[in-house]
């Protein structure tokens, strides 16, 4: 089971993984990263929090 992972009814077009998952108050909350294609509108994104604890590991100071 993911935990980081959300579920969105938001248009992601094949082609469109990697861009991000926005809220209505203009919020980056995740980066989108698949779609179910056998499905209309069924996508799943990775949540902030898990990618800036990732990419932390890949900034160097």
């Amino acid at each position: 089971m993911y935990e980081d992972i959300f579920q969105t009814d938001a248009a992601i077009n094949p082609g469109n993984s990697g861009g991000p998952l926005i809220n209505l108050n203009g919020e980056v909350i995740g980066l989108n990263a698949f779609i179910i294609q056998s499905s209309q509108c069924l996508g799943f994104a990775i949540g902030i929090d898990a990618l800036k604890e990732r990419l932390a590991q890949f900034v160097f100071t």
